[in-house]
């Protein structure tokens, strides 16, 4: 028999302010409670609508930012990961690990629109601005997915080589990939959809060496 858990989801905010040695502290301002079963994985603020979309096994579930009451839920997103928002279209996308799929929801109603094949295994998602399209990081077929959200159709794929755990962009064409099995970064030129470079992680007298991105 399945057993309904009760989780807990903290945020944790800075708040800073004086003490005797003029040192800044964290500490809980909230703790919204969510009752239902699974693990967790990300969380994402929404665009301008304060709602928090909370990845949580099968389903993601969508909290008021303020009081932490249940907007509505997702579902169909076994193995979720991620979730990101294409405010232009009025559209958030989530990484579904176990269906290696993406599904496309309605920012206002929560309504699935879509479910679209992504690579296997996508775990990290995010909406790019350079090319105005959803990525996801997919961990087991080492590759990232490229979904247009606008006819929410999978485009292109990239291979990283090795298991891509998230990705950054720099916004004007370049996108840096963490390669968590390789210890690597991969940069990834998006004009071109091609592989840049292969940058490695160096370890000497074990200290690890920081490489800054300019």
């Amino acid at each position: 028999m399945k057993r309904s858990l009760l989780f807990l989801c903290t945020i944790i905010v800075m708040s800073v302010f004086s003490s005797a040695y003029g040192q800044n502290e964290f500490k809980v301002v909230k703790i919204f409670h969510i009752q239902s079963g699974g693990g967790w994985d990300y969380i994402a603020v929404g665009p301008g609508n304060n709602r928090l979309y909370v990845s949580h096994g099968n389903q993601v579930n969508i909290l008021d930012l303020s009081t932490g009451d249940s907007l509505g839920v997702i579902e169909n997103t076994t193995g979720v990961h991620g979730i990101a928002f294409d405010k232009s279209q009025n559209k958030g996308f989530t990484s579904n690990g176990r269906l290696n799929n993406v599904t496309v929801f309605n920012l206002v109603t929560n309504e699935v629109i879509a479910q679209i094949p992504a690579g296997v295994n996508p775990d990290a998602i995010m909406y790019e601005s350079f090319t105005k399209k959803i990525i996801t990081c997919n961990g087991r077929s080492k590759d990232l997915s490229f979904i247009d959200p606008v006819s929410n159709k999978l485009l292109d794929s990239i291979s990283v080589g090795g298991k891509p755990e998230t990705a950054v962009s720099d916004g004007m064409g370049k996108l840096y990939v963490n390669i968590e099995d390789k210890n690597e970064i991969v940069v990834i030129n998006l004009a071109t959809m091609s592989v840049l470079a292969h940058w490695p992680w160096h370890q000497q007298k074990n200290q690890p060496v920081l490489l800054m991105i300019k």
